[in-house]
C-alpha cells in the first residue's frame, strides 16, 4: 500500500490538471477506499499517511475545477485527517505536514469556508504535547 500511494503521488505531481480530470472517478474510489487503516503498533500504516496526504492535495488541486466535487473531496480529506489521524500524534503530523500546510499555502481560498474546522484542528494541534505537532500548526 505505501509503495502504491507513493506512486499514485508521483503519477499526480508530473500528470498535467486536464489528465487527471480525465481519471476522476477512479481516482476518487482509490481516495475513498484506500485511505490509511491505522491500528494500534502498526507504524508503516502511519508512515503511508504522508503519502496519502501529499497525493490527496494534488487530486483536490489538479482534478476538479467546479466547486461542488472539490468540496466534497475536500471535506472527506479533512474528516480523514480530523477523525483518523488524530488519535495519532505521528500521523497527524504528517496530515498537517504533507496535507493541510500545503493546501493552506497553494489555495487558501479553498479553505476560507472551512475556516471554523480548520482554526479549530490547528488550535487543538498547538495545545499538543508533540512539539513537532506544535511548530507545524
Amino acid at each position: 500500500r505505501f509503495v502504491g500511494l507513493d506512486a499514485l503521488h508521483l503519477m499526480l505531481d508530473r500528470a498535467m490538471a486536464v489528465e487527471v480530470q480525465n481519471f476522476i472517478p477512479p481516482l476518487k474510489h482509490v481516495f475513498s477506499t484506500g485511505s490509511p487503516l491505522l491500528l494500534q503498533g502498526d507504524d508503516v500504516a502511519c508512515l503511508t499517511v504522508a503519502t496519502y496526504s501529499a497525493a490527496h492535495v494534488l487530486f483536490v488541486l489538479k482534478a476538479f475545477l467546479d466547486g461542488g466535487r472539490r468540496v466534497e473531496v475536500l471535506d472527506d480529506f479533512l474528516h480523514f485527517g480530523n477523525v483518523h489521524c488524530r488519535a495519532n500524534s505521528m500521523t497527524f503530523g504528517l496530515f498537517l505536514e504533507f496535507g493541510l500546510l500545503p493546501l493552506l499555502t497553494r489555495e487558501v481560498m479553498l479553505l476560507a469556508p472551512r475556516f471554523r474546522e480548520v482554526a479549530e484542528l490547528l488550535l487543538q494541534a498547538s495545545e499538543g504535547a508533540n512539539a513537532f505537532e506544535v511548530l507545524i500548526a
